[in-house]
């Protein structure tokens, strides 16, 4: 894959077989300008409650790279996103404009060359992170945060074409509602949950469902 690739909002929902695991359907993304452009519009609001699912594998630097989300690495402005920060820690932003956001980041860093379940979750302004089904228990901060402006286009593989994503992303997942225990256990060991799914990108070769 080589540059800005723009894809039509479709995905394979409820009932599909063949569900690939940790990268058995993946796409490499280079670094440079390899991004995926969703139309369709994943904005949430700060009265929303949704979940985000991805797996990960990281090249061999640790930057600050984003690989999915409706906002900017840039000031931080409005929508969603989530990156790997430059001391390799996984941080999930909900922006409001160029000075009000929220985060929370992972308590350590992620492995390199290596596959990694990431799933963020967002509860009326309360962040929480899972690594490998495993709760973060970093605190997190803030910095004027008010309330979440739409921002309609998914991004996958780079926040709004800036910081580049450098290694592979396989199974982008989003649901409009919480993910519980269970299901975070079950995305986290390669199964699938199916249930409140809005959106799903498996990166596949060959384009089809993407």
């Amino acid at each position: 894959m080589s540059g800005i690739v723009a894809r039509s909002a479709q995905w394979q929902g409820a009932g599909s077989g063949g569900v690939p695991a940790f990268g058995g359907a993946s796409r490499e993304f280079d670094g440079n300008d390899d991004i995926e452009v969703v139309s369709t519009d994943y904005a949430f609001t700060e009265s929303d409650t949704f979940s985000v699912a991805a797996n990960v594998k990281l090249g061999s630097e640790t930057f600050e790279r984003g690989f999915v989300g409706t906002g900017s690495y840039n000031l931080h402005t409005s929508g969603w996103y989530m990156r790997v920060r430059n001391t390799g820690q996984i941080r999930f932003i909900i922006g409001y404009d160029g000075a009000n956001f929220i985060y929370r980041d992972s308590d350590s860093a992620i492995s390199l060359d290596q596959w990694i379940n990431l799933i963020a979750t967002f509860d009326n302004g309360s962040i929480t992170i899972y690594v490998d089904g495993v709760m973060q228990t970093s605190s997190g901060g803030s910095q004027g945060y008010r309330t979440i402006l739409q921002s309609s286009t998914l991004y996958i593989g780079s926040p709004r074409g800036t910081n580049f994503w450098l290694g592979f992303l396989s199974n982008i997942r989003i649901y409009d509602d919480i993910l519980t225990a269970g299901e975070i256990a079950t995305l986290s060991g390669g199964g699938h949950v199916a249930s409140r799914l809005v959106g799903w990108w498996l990166l596949d070769s060959d384009d089809v469902l993407d």
